[in-house]
């Protein structure tokens, strides 16, 4: 008999080995589940910033593309300002030689006579 109850006891002393063991394996397994779902949703949200930083990238390249358009019409407009404000002192020039011509040319004067020789009137002739 006392051999029997020592490895009676054996018995017990590794059955509730096992279970001790088989409690700590169920531990683990429980925190290593919870540390996925954490890094889940860590990946989850991580996934979720990049997709916003993605559109906001998307977002900044259509601004910077309308930026662009808009510079290059104010170059053209301040282009054809610049344009416009030489031509036009030129044109005042023109206009003020054509003036000073016309001013400075001789008036002609002859007298209108009708059918029965009489002076009805006076052609002015103007020369520019």
């Amino acid at each position: 008999m006392a051999v029997t109850s020592t490895s009676g006891t054996q018995a017990i002393a590794q059955s509730a080995w096992k279970l001790l063991q088989l409690e700590q394996a169920k531990q683990f397994a429980d925190r290593a589940a919870q540390n996925a779902r954490a890094l889940q949703s860590k990946a989850s949200d991580a996934q979720s910033q990049a997709e916003r930083a993605q559109e906001n990238a998307r977002t900044l390249r259509v601004e910077a593309n309308q930026a662009q358009g808009v510079a290059v019409q104010a170059d053209r407009s301040v282009r054809s300002t610049e344009s416009a404000s030489q031509i036009g002192p030129q044109i005042v020039r023109e206009v003020t030689q054509a003036v000073q011509a016309k001013e400075a040319a001789p008036v002609q004067t002859q007298p209108t006579v009708n059918t029965q020789g009489e002076t009805v009137g006076t052609v002015i002739n103007v020369t520019a």
